[in-house]
C-alpha cells in the first residue's frame, strides 16, 4: 500500500514578519516535512474552497492576520471540521 502525504491548507499573510518568509520558503519548509502544500494569500478576500482531503489548515502571519483567518473560518459553514495550527511569523525571527 502507498503512503500519502498528508495534504495542509496554507493561509498565509506575505507582508507579515517584515515579508521575511516568503510564499515559496514556507511552502518549501511544510513540503520538505513530508506534507503536501494547498497555498492561499491571507489577503484574497476569499480563502476559497477547502478541498474534503485536506488533513489541517496552517495560518501564517502576525496576531492580525491569525485573529481575521480564525473568525473567517468560525463563519464560514465548512462541511468537515478541521484542526488549525498557527505560524507566527514575527516569532520565527
Amino acid at each position: 500500500m502507498k503512503k500519502t502525504s498528508k495534504l495542509i491548507r496554507l493561509i498565509h499573510n506575505p507582508t507579515a514578519g517584515d515579508g521575511e518568509y516568503s510564499k515559496k520558503e514556507i511552502i518549501k519548509l511544510i513540503e520538505s516535512n513530508g506534507y503536501k502544500c494547498n497555498y492561499t494569500s491571507s489577503k484574497k478576500k476569499a480563502i476559497g474552497n477547502i478541498k474534503p482531503e485536506t488533513e489541517f489548515i496552517a495560518i501564517a502571519g502576525g496576531d492580525g492576520t491569525i485573529r481575521k483567518m480564525i473568525m473567517t473560518l468560525l463563519n464560514k459553514k465548512l462541511k468537515y471540521k478541521r484542526p488549525i495550527a498557527l505560524l507566527l511569523l514575527w516569532y520565527c525571527k
